[in-house]
């Protein structure tokens, strides 16, 4: 483990003797100092007094002006992402702001939380100078803070909004590195599993998303109804099984178009096409199927040539929009996911969406995934 030090350093006498105090209690293998151009001598001096010592002092990070928060707020956040780029784990990491200008400390601190450095020190004492108000070398402490609760909260906000961008994978894994307190675990614990749930969902692994969704513990249960996700959570449940259930593949076809549209919200049309020619196959093949009592063998047009005579409404609304689905699906057969290389066009992938939408979503019929909000995990 290569612990780091990063802290501000201010000017007076007596500064550089709290800055000692807190590097020999952090115990850190590599050093980086916040310096004004009037520190620098004191950040000097404490670099200096350590030449005995197997500790790295980096170049000092240098602070044009010592009272603008939002720039050195800047400054200080582009190395933290520097050390924490080089492999540097947050958890490795001591923030200091024990000297240095308000506006120093202010944004080192602001710092550290967002990116995520668990431990903050600051070195006071039980005894100080009367002329300076400096704290007497030999009463120094060391105060450590750990801001779990805004931590916390930041990083299932983050979470959370990885899961509204469908990002389920990254969500589970950003909860899965940080450690939670025990009050606050239990209900983290079911935010990932209703992550993992929804991942496998639109993975279609229906049978492993009801596991999930459904092997929760007394306990789990309990806080659910508590946190007031417990409704949606039936109704999902509910959808689910009917599509492990879904004999005629009606429904089916509809969890294919959601799934569709949800690729066509992150901007991937390609994607999104491709599934919803896959729907526009799927209601032609239960068509074909409910007409004549077996399975097609054929591809999409010559299925749907062979019921294009049919009365039922989903055929009737087919036909109408032949004309356009058919140049649809010459932009889909020149994409790059099918047999060419052209990117499909939002506008595309747009009037494919709308044709399917009217044939199989009559009204009340949308399923959408859960409403989750990281405010049922401020508790």
């Amino acid at each position: 483990m290569k612990k780091t030090f990063i802290a501000t350093v201010g000017t007076g006498k007596g500064v550089e003797n709290g800055l000692r105090f807190s590097i020999e209690s952090n115990n850190p293998s590599k050093v980086y100092l916040i310096v004004t151009q009037d520190s620098v001598k004191t950040a000097e001096s404490v670099r200096d007094s350590f030449n005995d010592r197997e500790i790295e002092f980096t170049q000092f990070i240098y602070i044009k002006d010592e009272n603008d928060v939002d720039s050195i707020f800047m400054e200080i956040s582009r190395k933290l992402m520097a050390i924490i780029d080089s492999g540097i784990s947050p958890r490795e990491i001591t923030a200091d702001y024990t000297s240095g200008t308000k506006a120093m400390s202010a944004a080192l601190v602001l710092s550290a939380i967002e990116y995520g450095i668990e431990k903050i020190s600051y070195v006071y004492g039980s005894q100080r100078d009367p002329e300076t108000g400096r704290v007497l070398t030999g009463s120094e402490r060391l105060s450590v803070l750990t801001p779990n609760t805004a931590l916390e909260k930041r990083v299932i906000e983050q979470a959370v909004r990885l899961y509204h961008l469908y990002q389920f994978k990254a969500a589970t894994q950003l909860l899965g590195e940080h450690t939670f307190s025990a009050r606050r675990k239990p209900y983290v614990d079911i935010l990932k599993q209703l992550i993992e749930g929804h991942d496998k969902w639109d993975k279609f692994e229906f049978e492993d998303a009801v596991k999930l969704f459904s092997n929760l513990s007394k306990e789990q249960k309990e806080k659910i109804r508590e946190i007031k996700v417990d409704n949606e959570l039936n109704k999902v449940n509910a959808w689910l099984r009917t599509l492990l259930d879904d004999e005629s593949g009606e429904k089916r076809v509809v969890d294919m178009f959601y799934n569709a549209c949800r690729r066509g919200e992150e901007g991937k049309y390609d994607d999104a096409v491709a599934r919803l020619y896959r729907t526009l196959e799927m209601i032609i093949q239960n068509e074909y199927k409910l007409l004549y009592g077996k399975t097609t063998e054929v591809g999409l047009m010559d299925t749907w040539r062979a019921i294009e005579n049919s009365d039922a409404p989903a055929i009737r609304l087919l036909n109408q929009n032949k004309d356009e689905i058919k140049k649809i699906l010459h932009s889909r057969n020149y994409s790059i996911l099918a047999h060419g290389s052209k990117p499909v066009k939002p506008e595309t992938y747009e009037k494919f969406k709308g044709i399917i939408q009217g044939i199989i979503i009559p009204p009340n019929r949308e399923v959408r995934f859960m409403s989750i909000h990281a405010k049922h995990f401020h508790l």
